[in-house]
């Protein structure tokens, strides 16, 4: 239909690592939607049909820090990221409290 508005939307892709390496089945989405996906076994993912502008893309995972990235997606574009999980302090505190367990035993 002529004079119809269509809105504009643009693919975010990526990977997704640790210091060791990719992160597979993290949880990629787009803040206060219901956009998003799962990364794979090599921790790559893609989010298409996401609204273009400034978005929150958020990454989680057990055992790590959730991590936010503020994005500006342009009309039909696609943007490239690389997102970089930390340890999330809980799981720190019970590895060290299970190596300070094993080694007063002694």
């Amino acid at each position: 239909m002529a004079g119809e508005l269509f809105a504009q939307h643009s693919n975010i892709k990526g990977i997704v690592r640790d210091d060791n390496g990719p992160v597979a089945w993290a949880a990629v989405g787009i803040k206060n939607t219901s956009i998003g996906g799962i990364t794979d076994e090599e921790g790559r993912f893609i989010i298409e049909d996401t609204p273009s502008g400034e978005q929150e893309v958020v990454v989680s995972h057990i055992g790590y820090m959730e991590t936010v990235q503020v994005i500006s997606l342009k009309e039909n574009k696609t943007i490239e990221l690389n997102i970089l999980l930390r340890p999330s302090l809980n799981e720190l505190n019970e590895e060290f409290l299970r190596y300070c367990r094993f080694y007063l035993k002694f």
